[in-house]
């Protein structure tokens, strides 16, 4: 890992951390695809082994990945090849060796902040939390409309995937990770909001929508996702956070769930979103809601929350978790750990209790609440209040009093004194 660190701090000095990845992911699949044949790749000129990474992209239809990276980063070719053939020969099963080169492209990604653009962010504090709140998805269809890199579908292991994205050049690298993890993936580059995708019917949906998106009421008002609720108030530009709420549940068979990160913003915002979140609730789809600290995402310091919806509900009420107060911080970053996630879904699950930061609310207080999601307006903080003894109280102020009129006593007679030596 410390060789490949350096390797990547090294090519950093010519390329971008986006082109970086890139052409990482490229190298280590076609050592993967053909390790012999790649082993004559060390004695080309660095030309060539620019111009052999082009017929390798050409052939395999990967139009994402940018051509120029290779030609830029060439006196580095060679030592990221060798670099993956080493692992690829030290590793016999291909699986085992897919596997060690998402983890590494995996950690680049999460321990990154300074990126371009937003296209290539990632959270390891996410991915931890929907590997422990999310149920088991080996026998699970799974589906996200705004996949980004696909890194928690990679985590949760579905059976099958079905992934969408808006963006071509993140959609064709997220291909090429799923490609070492041997998983069934179905992928298709669209705007999930404005096409009128049919319901795959899946088992489970998981989304992190990109933040403030605007949206154009004329492109999504007859798709079929919002026939569902048939609210009766103009789509707002900023609407996209139910419109993404409304495309999930659209997307899920009958016992579906679907797991949403979104700005607290939702939880208590008025007009559109509040007619959606009445209508939740009074079908009582809502399961569960966690507040987020702020810093989830590496490059972002917002608060965000988890809206947990559920087709086939069980229990009666809404579980309100505020964890707001866990993780870490060092030097302004947020680490949420492995046992930051296990407790929380402890708590989300009701086998452990903490009535200050868990509270399973019924659906008539959130009525009473005016249909707000926001855990805020369920706990209640405690007040300590000291009792104040008032005699101690004006013995401590007649105390003061008298100290003070010895001092005005002092000082008049210091300019008694001061006065006479003068006239003197």
């Amino acid at each position: 890992m410390q060789n490949f660190k350096k390797l990547n701090q090294s090519l950093l000095t010519e390329v971008s951390f986006e082109d970086s990845l890139q052409l990482f992911a490229v190298c280590a699949q076609i050592v993967k695809t053909d390790l012999t044949q790649t082993k004559n790749i060390l004695d080309l000129p660095q030309s060539e082994i620019v111009n052999y990474i082009g017929e390798y992209v050409y052939h395999n239809q990967m139009q994402w990945f940018n051509l120029h990276i290779p030609k830029i980063a060439q006196v580095f070719l060679r030592e990221i090849f060798f670099f993956f053939m080493e692992m690829k020969n030290e590793i016999d099963d291909e699986h085992s060796y897919g596997m060690e080169v998402l983890n590494l492209l995996q950690e680049l990604l999460f321990t990154h902040t300074n990126y371009k653009s937003s296209e290539y962010m990632a959270s390891k504090n996410i991915v931890n939390l929907f590997k422990d709140i999310v149920e088991d998805a080996s026998d699970k269809v799974l589906y996200d409309g705004a996949c980004g890199l696909g890194t928690i579908a990679q985590s949760l292991g579905a059976k099958k995937n079905i992934l969408r994205d808006i963006n071509a050049r993140t959609l064709g690298l997220a291909e090429t990770l799923f490609s070492f993890t041997e998983q069934d993936v179905s992928f298709a580059l669209q705007n999930t909001l404005q096409n009128d995708e049919q319901s795959h019917q899946v088992d489970i949906v998981i989304c992190t929508p990109p933040f403030g998106v605007r949206v154009s009421e004329i492109l999504v008002e007859h798709n079929a996702y919002l026939k569902q609720f048939f609210i009766k108030a103009r789509i707002p530009s900023s609407g996209s956070d139910s419109l993404w709420i409304q495309q999930a549940l659209y997307q899920l068979n009958d016992t579906g769930k679907a797991y949403l990160v979104l700005s607290t913003g939702w939880l208590f915002r008025g007009g559109y979103d509040a007619l959606l979140r009445e209508q939740l609730i009074e079908r009582d789809l809502v399961e569960s809601v966690i507040l987020l600290p702020a810093g989830m995402w590496n490059s972002m310091n917002i608060e965000t929350c988890v809206l947990i919806l559920n087709k086939s509900k069980q229990m009666k009420g809404i579980r309100m978790l505020d964890a707001r107060g866990f993780g870490q911080r060092k030097a302004a970053r947020l680490t949420f750990t492995t046992d930051d996630s296990a407790q929380i879904k402890c708590l989300m699950l009701g086998l452990k209790e903490d009535e200050t930061i868990s509270k399973l609310v019924s659906i008539q207080e959130v009525k009473e609440k005016n249909y707000s999601l926001h855990c805020a307006e369920y706990f209640t903080a405690a007040i300590n209040i000291e009792e104040v003894d008032l005699q101690h109280e004006l013995q401590i102020l007649k105390d003061v009093q008298q100290q003070y009129h010895k001092a005005q006593e002092r000082f008049n007679a210091l300019v008694k004194t001061t006065t006479r030596t003068e006239n003197t």
